[in-house]
């Protein structure tokens, strides 16, 4: 009852906040893209609850249709239409869009949720079960071809198809989901993006305070101490490291070991996102 009400209220303060602000500045655009399990849905409902930003999940028919973004035309009368300053999608399936996105939607910013191989892959496995290996399976068997919005790099996708092979184990086949949808950052050049912020699940759940507030700058939206209640970093090396073969462990390892390097710039002052 406390957490409906305080929603309820939420909702509320938002809407007169946003109706005061009327035809000041148009409602921009932000993405939350990265791989399943990987934090994005957390990350999502603390930022959406900035006053100045509505969340529009993956789910919300309004915007999407089977996980995907409609036409882009629905998504810019969305934002026409809005009276807030930013409208906040959560298209994760289509991570490989994201520089079409940004390039469309002037303004707009983008959030890459990356979580360590591991955790990840536990968590696709208890989560999904086997209807991640039956994506991968159609990801090799159609070469590709079976995504219709957007399209996996050559060199990513034929490390995927080598390192598939017949009676591929579940946990494998969330390491080849992991590094397909991982390895977009490095594929996309997004390190030299601006408008993009990476974000590490370890980070997020360790320091949500600093995470969150660091998030805000990104967006340009005022931080409230309270967007961080409630994140905890109990999930992080809870269960036992999946038994992955060499080959996948190495390749999941190095992706990333890259994202944990580009985090590592971005607090050195050698990147952007701080």
């Amino acid at each position: 009852m406390r957490s409906h009400l305080s929603g309820t209220l939420l909702r509320l303060r938002k809407r007169v906040r946003h109706r005061l602000r009327s035809g000041s500045m148009p409602t921009r655009a932000a993405f939350l893209v990265g791989s399943g399990r990987s934090g994005t849905d957390v990350a999502a409902v603390k930022v959406g609850s900035s006053l100045d930003v509505i969340l529009v999940n993956e789910h919300n028919p309004v915007a999407f249709e089977n996980w995907r973004l409609r036409d882009l035309a629905v998504v810019d009368r969305l934002l026409e239409r809005s009276f807030a300053p930013v409208l906040l999608f959560k298209p994760i399936v289509e991570t490989y869009r994201i520089r079409e996105l940004l390039d469309h939607f002037s303004g707009s910013r983008a959030l890459f949720l990356s979580r360590n191989p591991f955790d990840s892959v536990n968590s696709m496995n208890r989560f999904f079960g086997e209807r991640t290996r039956e994506v991968v399976e159609r990801w090799i068997e159609s070469d590709f071809t079976i995504m219709k919005s957007w399209t996996v790099p050559p060199e990513v996708a034929a490390e995927a198809r080598d390192l598939y092979g017949d009676g591929v184990s579940l946990p494998e086949a969330a390491g080849i989901y992991w590094l397909v949808y991982n390895a977009a950052f490095e594929a996309l050049e997004l390190a030299g993006d601006p408008r993009v912020m990476l974000v590490l699940y370890e980070d997020f759940v360790g320091d949500p305070h600093a995470e969150i507030r660091r998030i805000c700058r990104h967006l340009e939206v005022p931080f409230r101490p309270s967007m961080s209640a409630g994140v905890f970093r109990s999930s992080v090396g809870r269960h036992a490291r999946p038994e992955l073969r060499p080959s996948i462990e190495r390749a999941c390892e190095r992706v990333w070991g890259t994202m944990q390097s580009r985090r590592e710039a971005t607090r050195d002052g050698r990147g952007h996102g701080d």
